[in-house]
């Protein structure tokens, strides 16, 4: 016989912390009234799968999943994963969580949880993908939360065309931290090599994420952009379309050879440069031309003043 929880989940909603640090490194403090909440919380988790959980006990139960208690965060997400697999989880309320995070309303706190879940129920659409996962990423983020966003992204999102995605991320690039673009580069990486046929607009809009990406001379992201032009199987991929990759990439990569003092980085870039004119060697003499030409433009024109 299933009893209703609203009678029976009268706790109270975990406390707002008044600071809140760094999201990679803040994981919370122990609540000192924990062991009255582990006790009515073990009695929920033992019986929820067969618990008739009102409106106001799923509401409960996500904002027990946003405590700054670690330990209070895990038996919610628990006894929160009993209703996903039961289908009584709404994952509208898990998208309203995810904008309150966009939009500064509440911290990073049990964040990859509430991801968790909505990967579980699966379904996700583009306007998610557009809308929620991909602008995440202009915010501060642990390893917890960006593995999450990979993961429904190139593994739980269905997709033919990487082309929505490809467009968000160029749209919200520029507002990458280090980590996160790193993490940009990992999910082109995982979209590109998953598709049958990648088109020509989607290697053109790779091409630009990666020179805005390129020109923070972020270490780890331009060692992960070398590498992937090294790699055979994302190189068959945008192979068709060298010319346009070759076009968007090259006054970036070029420049950067010609700034870079630092060995590690040098070599990086100049491998990048090999790589591509192995790629197309006649779009790369052609860009190199209209490069040395734009130079020159410039030289005459500042020496005519």
């Amino acid at each position: 016989m299933q009893r209703s929880l609203e009678m029976d989940l009268n706790l109270r909603i975990p406390p707002k912390l008044t600071v809140v640090l760094d999201a990679e490194t803040d994981s919370g403090t122990y609540l000192e009234d924990w062991s009255q909440i582990e006790e009515a919380l073990e009695d929920v988790l033992e019986n929820a799968d067969r618990i008739d959980f009102s409106a106001s006990a799923v509401s409960v139960i996500l904002q027990g999943i946003l405590s700054p208690d670690p330990r209070e965060r895990k038996m919610y997400f628990e006894i929160a994963s009993i209703l996903v697999e039961r289908r009584m989880l709404d994952k509208s309320h898990l998208i309203n969580i995810l904008m309150e995070y966009l939009m500064d309303e509440i911290p990073h706190y049990g964040i990859e949880l509430i991801l968790n879940l909505l990967n579980q129920i699966g379904d996700i659409q583009s306007e998610e993908i557009a809308e929620v996962y991909i602008p995440l990423l202009t915010k501060p983020l642990n390893i917890k939360i960006r593995k999450e966003i990979m993961y429904g992204i190139t593994a739980v999102y269905i997709y033919t065309t990487a082309d929505i995605i490809l467009r968000i991320l160029l749209k919200h690039c520029r507002q990458f931290d280090s980590l996160n673009s790193f993490v940009a580069v990992m999910i082109i990486e995982g979209c590109i090599k998953s598709l049958q046929v990648v088109s020509k607009e989607s290697c053109s809009m790779v091409a630009s994420i990666f020179s805005i990406l390129l020109e923070k001379e972020l270490q780890a992201t331009t060692k992960k952009v070398t590498e992937l032009f090294c790699d055979c199987t994302f190189i068959y991929k945008i192979s068709k379309n060298s010319n346009v990759v070759i076009e968007g990439l090259f006054n970036t990569v070029y420049y950067l050879s010609q700034k870079y003092w630092k060995k590690t980085e040098r070599v990086c870039v100049c491998q990048m440069l090999e790589s591509l004119f192995r790629l197309n060697n006649a779009s790369f003499d052609e860009s190199l031309r209209r490069y040395n030409h734009k130079r020159y433009t410039t030289y005459l024109v500042k020496s005519d003043k």
